[in-house]
């Protein structure tokens, strides 16, 4: 007589995950994805004694769930972190209906991970035997327009990104290189390119002016940003490769006069030119830094001497008159003087 023998209940330690880069035996198990690329493996189900659990109707189905988490820490079974900065991924199990069940998910956020293959009992959740395995997820290519920029430098203002810099000072920030998911992208070859133009500010200089800036990879997925711009403007600074902006690009910055060196300050108006006698005459100092660029802010004391015509003649070391300038607080110092004698003037400020 003919008799047929099936296979008793699945048994999670008969179980086992197959597929490709899912080590077997005493080696650990281990898969490496890449974010955004859908992964699937198959789950054996399998008794006790290692024969596969066909499908049964008269039986209830097999039922497997797979959890994939942050290595180190735990998820709960719906995929919720038990630990603070834990990633959790519930992935979705479909019975093939031949002993196997599809275990399919698309990581996003690179980093190590456990993934955890369970078969489900009635009040229980058991390890099937070689869960759970370590996973590796990669980061994808970059997103040019998803890398951002990580400056201290910068702020916001009106919803836009705003950088200060000063006149010749050496200025540095990084940039991200980030795929669509904002992971850095830690092997990024990518070669971003990076300029700052502004427009005349002479009347009728309708011409534009660029300043390449230098960007060096960090061999880590960012890249060193540095310039230095030595006229005071504001300026649009563009990150780019390929045609495409950085994330925020192009940025508004601005580049400030430095600090205020004498020798190259000037003073104009007709009064430093000459006036008439018994009027009172003025004339403006403009302070300006090392590059001709006026201070746009007031502070500095100025000592302004006017030898008259008689002090020229007797030599005096002390001028006759000595005006005080008026701080207009914008960088410009009025100075106003009255001489009552005829002839020439030496200004001395």
């Amino acid at each position: 007589f003919r008799t047929v023998v099936s296979a008793t209940d699945a048994f999670p330690q008969s179980c086992v995950a197959n597929a490709i880069h899912v080590g077997m035996g005493a080696k650990s198990a281990q898969r490496d994805s890449t974010a955004g690329t859908p992964e699937s493996f198959l789950i054996q189900s399998r008794d006790l004694y290692g024969n596969n659990v066909l499908y049964d109707p008269f039986k209830p189905l097999d039922v497997f769930a797979a959890v994939m988490q942050t290595l180190g820490m735990s998820c709960d079974e719906f995929g919720m972190p038990l630990n603070e900065g834990a990633v959790c991924l519930v992935a979705t199990v479909k019975n093939n209906f031949d002993s196997t069940h599809t275990v399919s998910y698309t990581p996003r956020v690179s980093g190590k991970y456990e993934l955890t293959a369970t078969l489900v009992k009635p009040g229980a959740r058991m390890t099937i035997s070689n869960s759970p395995f370590k996973s590796v997820v990669k980061s994808s290519i970059v997103s040019v327009e998803n890398s951002v920029v990580n400056a201290e430098v910068m702020y916001h203002r009106a919803g836009k990104l705003i950088m200060n810099s000063t006149a010749d000072a050496f200025t540095s920030f990084n940039v991200i290189a980030r795929d669509e998911f904002d992971n850095i992208v830690e092997n990024s070859n990518v070669n971003f390119e990076g300029y700052a133009s502004r427009r005349g500010v002479v009347v009728g200089d309708m011409a534009s002016y660029r300043n390449d800036i230098t960007l060096m990879s960090n061999n880590d997925g960012t890249y060193e940003v540095s310039y230095t711009v030595t006229f005071a403007a504001m300026y649009t600074l563009s990150i780019e490769q390929g045609g495409l902006q950085i994330k925020g690009s192009p940025f508004e910055l601005s580049i400030v006069p430095g600090k205020l060196l004498p020798s190259a300050c000037t003073c104009q108006g007709g009064g430093f030119a000459g006036g008439m006698a018994g009027n009172p005459t003025t004339y403006t100092i403009v302070a300006r830094d090392l590059f001709g660029n006026q201070l746009l802010e007031g502070g500095a004391q100025w000592t302004v001497h006017v030898y008259t015509a008689k002090d020229l003649l007797l030599g005096a070391e002390v001028s006759s008159i000595r005006p005080v300038p008026v701080d207009n607080n914008d960088g410009t110092y009025l100075v106003t003087y009255l001489s009552p004698e005829t002839g020439p003037h030496r200004i001395m400020t």
